[in-house]
């Protein structure tokens, strides 16, 4: 990806549009954009990139993140306590029911 955006306008665009990147890239050039009218062609351009840089760069993204950590599993302990909590809950309103159902026949 790197190597794309530093050399995308020093290479050709390939003549074949059926090419896949790796024989694009071994042929020496550039598959066409398949959005080409969408394409910021005023960003692209001849960026005289060592490997060293590019390295850097990589390395750069792949230090980014968009901050999303995955929630906690609950261990064991607490799915109890909260089945035992959903138990206790549905007992008190049953027992409630129960309780007002002989108010109302009484």
């Amino acid at each position: 990806m790197i190597d794309f955006y530093a050399t995308r306008d020093v290479k050709p665009t390939c003549t074949s549009v059926m090419l896949s990147s790796s024989a694009a890239v071994a042929a020496g050039c550039w598959p066409g954009a398949e959005f080409a009218d969408q394409m910021n062609t005023d960003e692209l351009g001849n960026l005289p990139l060592n490997r060293w840089e590019k390295q850097n760069i990589a390395t750069f993204l792949g230090t980014l993140t968009d901050g999303y950590q995955p929630g906690a599993i609950p261990e064991p302990a607490t799915w109890a306590l909260m089945i035992l909590g959903f138990g206790g809950i549905g007992a008190r309103i049953r027992r409630r029911r129960a309780h007002k159902a002989a108010l109302a026949t009484a």
